[in-house]
């Protein structure tokens, strides 16, 4: 009793289209993922008085990859949340959100309303809004989904 192993080569060829076409998928499903995180994360970024955290979020490509985030130094405090401190915040910026969010034209109220919101600020901290890890799941998902369905075309590979 033997195996016979003939047409190897027809072999090599069937086995070099799919490995061309898993280098497809992947090349392709990486660049979806990475605009679908990108325009998750802009989405789900809070609104401060400026756009610069949403403006900010860029794609970078690696040698291993794309990386998707926020270039403003702040982004990691928006995202995670400050715990109390011992300092006021920085009042500037926090007048600027005051007038944004709360719509307070009167620059007197605004500062006396930006001072309210610092010192709630040193007592308690922050609250982190998680908007990378929400861009995170959703690129998840989306990569979950489309691997089965990549599985599912590779089936036709002939």
């Amino acid at each position: 009793m033997k195996i016979e192993i003939n047409g190897v080569k027809g072999v090599e060829q069937y086995l070099d289209r799919i490995q061309n076409y898993a280098k497809a998928e992947k090349k392709r499903l990486l660049a979806d993922a990475a605009n679908i995180a990108e325009e998750a994360m802009v989405k789900a970024a809070p609104q401060g008085a400026s756009s610069h955290l949403s403006q900010s979020i860029i794609q970078v490509t690696t040698i291993n990859g794309v990386k998707i985030g926020p270039t403003v130094e702040y982004a990691v405090y928006v995202n995670d949340g400050t715990p109390p401190r011992v300092k006021l915040p920085a009042i500037a910026p926090l007048i600027d959100w005051v007038r944004y969010k709360l719509g307070i034209k009167d620059e007197k109220e605004a500062k006396s309303v930006a001072f309210a919101v610092a010192k709630t600020i040193k007592k308690n901290g922050t609250k982190g809004s998680r908007f990378v890890e929400f861009a995170e799941k959703v690129t998840w998902k989306y990569l979950k989904h489309s691997i089965k369905q990549a599985n599912r075309s590779f089936k036709g590979v002939k």
